[in-house]
């Protein structure tokens, strides 16, 4: 089961907003460092296959320049990358078999297995590209940080 209720705020914006909820605020909230584009290529799992390495070079290049990826992010960023490449397999298998087959025991027309398998990794890759702000909704809560671990946000000086 997902998580409930809504997603926790920032402390950067809960101190803008006034902190609204007067709850005491999290003074030890992580602030890494974002990779570059070569950093992030350069660390690419041994284990990814051919596809799968193409598209972590991909959102190297695409995450790198928003600035969004440290150190502890780069697992996702495999899983990404893997996601994607399996998604665009498994709809290569399905547009080559087409979504109904004939069942050998049965006779009957189904539909093919591999439309689940195609749906559940178009939801996988969906999700992990939320996480990494590639929707406009979930962009607003991704944050940017500059070379030194600080993010753009002025009022996180405070």
């Amino acid at each position: 089961m997902g998580l409930r209720g809504p997603a926790p705020e920032p402390t950067a914006l809960k101190i803008i907003r006034g902190n609204p909820g007067k709850r005491t605020l999290n003074k030890l909230e992580p602030n890494r460092q974002a990779l570059s584009a070569s950093q992030i290529i350069h660390r690419a799992p041994k284990h990814l296959n051919e596809d799968a390495n193409a598209w972590w070079r991909y959102y190297a290049r695409v995450y790198a320049d928003s600035r969004i990826v440290t150190e502890v992010d780069l697992t996702m960023l495999s899983q990404l990358a893997a996601a994607t490449a399996e998604k665009l397999e498994f709809e290569r298998k399905l547009a080559e078999t087409g979504p109904l087959y004939k069942s050998p025991t049965t006779g009957y027309v189904q539909i093919s297995p591999l439309y689940s398998l195609v749906s559940t990794a178009r939801n996988r890759e969906y999700r992990l590209l939320r996480e990494f702000g590639a929707s406009p909704s979930s962009r607003t809560a991704v944050q940017a940080v500059d070379a030194a671990g600080k993010t753009d946000d002025p009022w996180e000086r405070l």
